[in-house]
């Protein structure tokens, strides 16, 4: 029973944080990293602010797990799609119709780390950085062997890289869930924007 019991506390410690996470990358998005404190987020919440830093000690703490969570999922679920061994242009269109859904569906998670980066300490800027180029690395593998296999021009990796970055993150700009056109509609179209620019 006790080990049950653990289990249950770990699972509710777990949903506050996520519950935490939400409602800072909502209100960062709105209204700018330096402007909300953890007395707002705890407001917005219902709670107090020391149950804020039972999970968190400071602001700062809030802010990098928002970034490294969302680098976690893009490059989890872009070695999902490699496990798959899939054909290099069905890899490609996974990992772009992913990346298409995250910055959708997380919006304001992709704001902030366009807007609030640079609050971060420099030593965990350098982490961010390399998380970058090992997501980086898992799109240049999967478009290298895509030229390798004759699917895909041979075009300059910082090039299509940065393209399918480019087209996919502005989406936080642009994209309303209010519009009528679903998410998955959305990715589904920048892959064909993007694989149509790639095909050989």
């Amino acid at each position: 029973m006790s080990g049950i019991r653990e289990n249950l506390k770990l699972a509710k410690q777990a949903q506050v944080r996520e519950e935490v996470l939400k409602s800072a990358a909502k209100l960062f998005a709105e209204r700018g990293y330096r402007a909300v404190t953890v007395g707002d987020i705890a407001q917005d919440l219902g709670f107090t602010k020391s149950a804020i830093y039972y999970y968190f000690p400071n602001k700062e703490e809030i802010l990098w797990a928002i970034t490294e969570e969302s680098y976690d999922v893009y490059i989890q679920l872009a070695a999902e799609t490699l496990k798959k061994n899939l054909p290099p242009d069905e890899a490609l269109a996974a990992i772009v119709h992913s990346h298409a859904m995250q910055v959708m569906t997380r919006r304001e998670w992709t704001a902030i780390f366009f807007k609030d980066q640079m609050e971060i300490s420099e030593k965990r800027q350098k982490l961010v950085r390399q998380r970058q180029r090992e997501y980086a690395g898992m799109i240049e593998k999967v478009y290298r062997a895509g030229v390798e296999a004759k699917l895909f021009r041979d075009l300059p990796i910082p090039v299509v890289v940065n393209s399918i970055y480019g087209q996919c993150n502005w989406l936080y700009v642009w994209y309303r869930e209010t519009g009528r056109i679903s998410p998955d509609a959305v990715a589904n179209y920048q892959v064909e924007i993007l694989m149509s620019g790639f095909k050989a």
